[in-house]
């Protein structure tokens, strides 16, 4: 659907700060209702959340006009968050039936359904992927900074 934004946020709920992903789809939806945007009430904005990206979410992907992939990352840079626009005519990388990169994603969109939306990739960093369902409080701040970076991505690609 022409003016629409996908945002998926995804990771391991038993891997301590891999799950940064969905807690920041959360706080987005949480923010959305708050201020009651009608662009979530008309499904101009979907969310979504998952342990991984599959190939099951390309169809969902190509309907969008933007796609927001959010994920946890570990890194040593000192920026808690990074925004990186995704090219998808790079050359798709192998896929499995049950594990798929954002890039490969995006990739597929564009080629099986023609379509050019734009796409994102938040990282977001996090410091503890141990097991554990416990997201570490500079994750957490991370996840809150990432969160109005995706709620201005939707701005930008969908203003109200």
């Amino acid at each position: 659907m022409a003016g629409e934004v996908f945002v998926i946020g995804y990771g391991s709920s038993i891997r301590n700060d891999d799950q940064i992903g969905v807690r920041v789809v959360r706080f987005v939806g949480e923010y959305l209702k708050q201020r009651e945007d009608p662009r979530l009430s008309d499904n101009r904005v979907i969310l979504a959340c998952a342990p991984q990206l599959d190939i099951g979410y390309v169809e969902r992907i190509a309907d969008s006009s933007c796609t927001i992939f959010v994920d946890a990352e570990e890194s040593d840079h000192d920026d808690p968050v990074r925004v990186i626009r995704l090219d998808p005519s790079s050359p798709a990388e192998r896929l499995s039936p049950h594990l798929s990169s954002p890039a490969t994603l995006a990739s597929l969109a564009q080629a099986l359904y023609n379509r050019q939306p734009t796409f994102y990739l938040v990282a977001v960093k996090g410091f503890d992927f141990g097991m554990g369902d416990k997201i570490s409080p500079k994750a957490l701040d991370a996840a809150r900074i990432a969160a109005r970076v995706v709620i201005d991505l939707i701005d930008e690609a969908l203003p109200t």
